[in-house]
């Protein structure tokens, strides 16, 4: 089982996956974000923990993942997802991105 967790500045998300998505959950942030994330992924062991969004760099280490950006993070989940996708387009609480990727899936440009 894998993870994928997202500490963002308003909402924390986690999706779990195998083959497929799993389970996933949306919490709003808080005050205490490294509790809030302990919830969320309490009593089980993933073979796989990465953490992106803008709490990375708080969470990560505490839970023993892999820090991530947003930016390949989205990439990478995009081609999963919708494999000849080109272009990605991200509104969060803080900011927005564009994301647009080459033909094998890479990260060309962002703003």
């Amino acid at each position: 089982m894998f993870a994928g967790l997202d500490v963002g500045s308003r909402t924390i998300k986690l999706v779990t996956f195998d083959k497929a998505i799993r389970e996933s959950f949306i919490v709003e942030t808080g005050v205490n974000p490294l509790s809030r994330c302990r919830q969320l992924i309490f009593g089980v062991n993933y073979e796989r923990l990465v953490v992106t969004g803008y709490g990375r760099h708080l969470v990560a280490p505490v839970l023993q993942g892999e820090v991530v950006t947003e930016i390949k993070a989205f990439a990478a989940g995009a081609r999963y997802l919708i494999p000849d996708c080109h272009t990605v387009i991200d509104i969060g609480g803080q900011d927005s991105k564009v994301i647009l990727l080459a033909s094998q899936g890479e990260v060309q440009k962002f703003e």
